[in-house]
């Protein structure tokens, strides 16, 4: 049998000589991406809002160029992130 020493130094991969530091590093990817999913999410909200608000700023022109182009801007932050 091995000294204990060798036993302990045997494992090579880190999810099995550290478990919790292991599970730990991919629970936190994973919290991050979720996070950066929500962020993403809470500008998308943040441009439908604004957008929502230019329509009601412009119900008296809502034909004018100028309307249409900022709408336009708006449209196309969002279908941006689709892509």
């Amino acid at each position: 049998m091995p000294p204990p020493c060798c036993i302990v130094m045997a494992p090579s991969s880190k999810a099995v000589k550290m478990p919790v530091l292991f599970v730990y590093e991919q629970k936190r990817k994973e919290l991050d991406a979720s996070l950066a999913h929500y962020q993403q999410r809470v500008k998308e909200l943040e441009t439908i809002i604004a957008g929502g608000q230019l329509i009601v700023d412009n119900l008296d022109n809502l034909h004018s160029q100028s309307f249409k182009n900022k709408m336009m801007g708006f449209v196309n932050a969002l279908a941006s992130n689709y892509h």
